[in-house]
C-alpha cells in the first residue's frame, strides 16, 4: 500500500452513509470515501501494481486487492468505479442516442468482443461520454459490489474544468498528466473547442503536444492559463518544462463539493482530481450500459 490516509471521524459502522469511489490504471488501484453528511472526504487508499500484474491477469491484480483490503468489503451506500483508458468518444448530447454507443466508439477506436459499452452524461458540456471496459473487470466488480456505476476519466477531468468559475475570457487549456498518457481540454468563455489524449514518454513528448496545440489554435503560449492535475503533474522535470514556455502555469483547485477531512490534508488534490471529484460527476441515472 504506497498511501493509507483515514480521518479519525471515519467509522466502519456508518458505511451504508458513505460513498466509495475506486479508480484503475496501468500502476494501480486508488479508492476514496466520501462522507455526504459532513461533506468531506473521509479516506484514500492506493495500491501499485507489480509488474508480472499488468503484464499478466489485471483482472486478478485487482481481485488480490479487493479481497485483502479491509474496508472495500464494507455496505457503502454507493460505489463508483473509474477506469483509465484512451479509449472514449465524446457525443453532443443533441445527437447522442444510447441505442448506438458502439456505432459511435467503434467510429475512433477497434473495439474487443468482450469489450462492455457505457456512457456518462457530462451535463454542464451537453455531452455523453462513451467508453469501453474489459468485461472481465466489468464481471470482477458486478460480483463484487452490489450496486457499482461505471465512469471513465474524461468525465470528472471534464466536468469540473468546463464549470471552472476562475477564467471567464479567451482561451484556457486543462491537462490531466497521468501514467501512460495526457488528457488535454481548450476551453475559450467555458466552451469547450477541443477534448483529446496523447501517449507521451517524457517532458519533451509532452511539451511537443502542449505546443503543437497552441501553434495550430492560434494561441499565445505566453499568455495562455495552462492548469495541469493528475499523479505526474507534481513531477519536477515535467513542471519545469512546461513552466519555461508556458508561464501561465498553475495547478487545479479544488472546487466546494470536494474538501477532505483534517486526516487527509496531507493529499494534493490536484494529483487525485479525478478521482475526489467522482462522486458529484456520475450519478445512477446518468450511467448508462450497452453490452457489446
Amino acid at each position: 500500500m504506497q498511501i493509507n490516509l483515514i480521518d479519525k471521524s471515519f467509522k466502519t459502522e456508518k458505511a451504508a452513509q458513505y460513498d466509495l469511489s475506486v479508480q484503475i490504471n496501468g500502476e494501480g488501484l486508488s479508492y476514496c470515501i466520501f462522507d455526504p453528511e459532513k461533506k468531506q472526504h473521509v479516506a484514500l487508499r492506493k495500491y501499485g501494481f507489480s509488474h508480472q500484474e499488468v503484464r499478466g491477469d489485471l483482472v486478478k491484480g485487482i481481485a488480490g486487492i479487493l479481497a485483502d483490503d479491509d474496508l472495500m468489503g464494507l455496505p457503502f451506500q454507493s460505489v463508483r468505479f473509474m477506469v483509465y483508458s484512451q479509449q472514449s468518444t465524446l457525443v453532443p448530447a443533441y445527437y447522442f442516442d444510447r441505442k448506438h454507443l458502439q456505432d459511435y466508439l467503434s467510429f475512433n477506436h477497434a473495439l474487443e468482443p468482450t469489450d462492455e459499452l457505457f456512457c456518462n452524461d457530462i451535463k454542464p458540456l451537453g455531452a455523453w461520454n462513451v467508453f469501453a471496459i474489459p468485461s472481465g473487470i466489468v464481471s470482477l466488480l458486478n460480483n463484487q459490489f452490489e450496486h457499482i456505476i461505471f465512469a471513465q476519466q474524461a468525465t470528472p477531468f471534464l466536468w469540473p474544468a468546463v464549470k471552472s468559475s476562475g477564467y471567464s475570457g479567451g482561451y484556457r487549456i486543462e491537462a490531466g498528466l497521468n501514467h501512460d498518457f495526457l488528457d488535454v481540454a481548450v476551453f475559450s468563455d467555458h466552451k469547450l473547442l477541443l477534448y483529446n489524449t496523447f501517449q507521451y514518454k517524457d517532458e519533451n513528448d509532452l511539451l511537443y503536444f502542449m505546443l503543437y496545440i497552441c501553434k495550430r489554435m492560434d494561441i499565445d503560449v505566453r499568455e495562455v492559463p495552462l492548469i495541469i492535475s493528475g499523479e505526474l503533474c507534481t513531477k519536477l522535470v515535467l513542471f519545469d518544462t512546461l513552466k519555461k514556455y508556458i508561464p501561465e502555469l498553475s495547478y487545479a483547485d479544488a472546487p466546494d463539493t470536494c474538501s477532505l477531512a483534517p486526516g487527509l490534508f496531507a493529499v494534493s488534490f490536484y494529483k487525485f482530481q479525478n478521482l475526489l471529484s467522482l462522486h458529484i460527476c456520475v450519478s445512477s441515472e446518468e450511467n448508462t450500459e450497452e453490452r457489446a
